[in-house]
């Protein structure tokens, strides 16, 4: 059987929680979906409190693991333009045993950085859909965004 994750990370602004929650986790866990995950190369806390770097930091503690990153917009983060490399978006952390044969994304509301998040709403839920052979699906939906991995053993 498999075991799969969906959390909305909060961009990580409880990042030890967070990362003892998911350390505690993956060694049964099969696939993390994970919402509001920030990339950047600059390693710094956004001005609205969101770790810039998160996607690294996920990537440094699930080292058994493969991960896809569906960037909604760029140059932000919810609340504010940034001046340096900021993407957010959806990202699928899957264990490397599963090999995904194809990945990718659909937008079904706009396209990437056209999505814009209006403060105090949830406009932007999250839509996984994971193929891990012909007879066995898994879906987890959540978002206007829709990532698309599929997997053969």
């Amino acid at each position: 059987m498999m075991k799969l994750i969906n959390l909305n990370t909060w961009g990580g602004t409880h990042l030890d929680s967070l990362m003892e929650f998911i350390k505690s986790q993956r060694d049964q866990t099969d696939i993390f979906c994970f919402q509001e995950i920030y990339n950047s190369p600059k390693k710094t806390i956004t001005p609205s409190g969101y770790c810039s770097n998160l996607l690294t930091k996920l990537s440094e503690i699930l080292p058994d693991f493969d991960y896809f990153f569906s960037p909604q917009f760029h140059g932000r983060d919810f609340h504010s333009v940034v001046d340096y490399p900021l993407s957010q978006g959806l990202a699928t952390f899957w264990k490397k045993r599963l090999s995904p044969k194809e990945k990718g994304e659909i937008f079904v509301f706009n396209s990437e950085n056209e999505i814009i998040p209006i403060v105090g709403t949830n406009n932007m839920p999250a839509c996984h859909f994971y193929v891990k052979n012909q007879n066995y699906k898994v879906y987890c939906i959540d978002s206007f965004t829709v990532t698309t991995t599929t997997f053969s053993l």
